[in-house]
C-alpha cells in the first residue's frame, strides 16, 4: 500500500490559488514586522529580492478574494503587514515583505483563513480608460491621484535598487540609503502594522462597475502618499506608506515567471479604494 507523504497534502481543486497560514504563523510574522518597523534601514532587505528589484506589488486571486467575501457576517477586509521567513509555496527561503487578508464581521470576530499575498517585482500597468464609476462611490479615488500614489512609492525605491550599481562605478564607496524616517509612522498613533476594508472595496475591485468582464484577480499596489508634515517647525513634505487596491484580468503570476513573461503588460480595469490605517483601527 502507497503511504501518504505526510509533508505534502494537494488542496483540493475548488481551493486551488488559495495560500493560507494558521493564527500561530500569521502571529509570527506580523510580530516580525512590528520589530522591525521602527528600524527603516532593516527594513530594505525585506523588500528586495536577491536582484535588488524592490516589491512593486502583492498579489491575490480571485478565488482568495471570493474566499474571503463569502465568510458569514463580512464587513470587513483586513490588510496586515507580515514578514515571512520561508514559505515553500512562494518559494521564500528568506525575510520577506507580504500582507496577509483576512475578514471580520462587525464586531471585530475572524471569520476566514489568513490568506498570504505572492510579492511581485515587476511593474507593467496599464490604468483603466473606461468603467469609470460615479465619484460618490465609496472608496473610489481617481486613476490620476492612483497613479500619483504608486509613483511615489517609485521615487522611494529607485535609489535603493541603484546601490549596486553605484558601487560598481564609485568602487570603494558605498551609498548608506535608508527608508525615510517616518514612511511607516502614523504620527498620532505609530508605527502602521496595516489598513482596514469595508467588504464592499474588495467586492468592487472583483466585479467592476461599468465594465463587462468579472472574476478579476487582485493586485495591491505599494504606494506612498506625499503630504505636509503637520509637526514640522518648517514646511516640508514626507512621505507616508499606503496601499492601492485595483482588480485585472491578471494571468497566472507564478506561470508568467516561469515562462518569462511576467513583464507583459496587465490592464488595470477596477477603480482603486482607499483605507483605513492601523492603528488607530484594530
Amino acid at each position: 500500500m502507497n503511504q501518504q507523504n505526510p509533508q505534502f497534502n494537494p488542496a483540493p481543486k475548488r481551493f486551488e490559488g488559495i495560500h493560507t497560514i494558521s493564527e500561530k504563523q500569521f502571529e509570527k510574522w506580523t510580530k516580525k514586522w512590528e520589530e522591525k518597523v521602527g528600524e527603516p534601514k532593516k527594513l530594505i532587505p525585506v523588500f528586495q529580492n536577491n536582484d535588488n528589484l524592490t516589491i512593486r506589488k502583492i498579489y491575490f486571486s480571485d478565488e482568495t478574494v471570493i474566499n474571503l467575501i463569502s465568510s458569514l457576517g463580512v464587513e470587513n477586509i483586513k490588510a496586515r503587514f507580515a514578514i515571512m521567513d520561508d514559505y515553500a509555496p512562494y518559494e521564500i527561503t528568506r525575510d520577506t515583505f507580504t500582507i496577509i487578508l483576512f475578514a471580520t464581521d462587525n464586531q471585530g470576530n475572524i471569520g476566514s483563513a489568513y490568506h498570504v499575498g505572492l510579492p511581485e517585482y515587476q511593474y507593467d500597468l496599464r490604468l483603466r480608460e473606461v468603467g469609470i464609476p460615479a465619484y460618490d462611490e465609496a472608496g473610489y479615488i481617481s486613476d490620476l491621484l492612483a497613479a500619483k500614489w504608486i509613483n511615489g512609492w517609485m521615487d522611494i525605491i529607485k535609489p535603493l535598487e541603484q546601490i549596486e550599481k553605484y558601487e560598481q562605478v564609485h568602487p570603494g564607496k558605498m551609498l548608506d540609503l535608508e527608508f525615510p524616517q517616518k514612511l511607516f509612522v502614523n504620527d498620532s498613533y505609530g508605527a502602521l502594522t496595516g489598513y482596514n476594508y469595508i467588504m464592499r472595496d474588495f467586492m468592487d475591485s472583483l466585479y467592476p462597475k461599468g465594465v463587462r468582464k468579472k472574476n478579476y484577480d487582485v493586485i495591491i499596489l505599494l504606494a506612498a502618499h506625499n503630504r505636509i508634515d503637520h509637526t514640522a517647525d518648517e514646511t516640508k513634505s514626507i512621505f507616508t506608506f499606503g496601499l492601492v487596491v485595483a482588480g485585472m484580468e491578471l494571468k497566472n503570476p507564478i506561470a508568467a515567471l516561469q515562462s518569462g513573461n511576467a513583464g507583459d503588460q496587465e490592464d488595470v480595469n477596477s477603480y482603486y479604494d482607499l483605507s483605513l490605517p492601523t492603528p488607530p483601527n484594530q
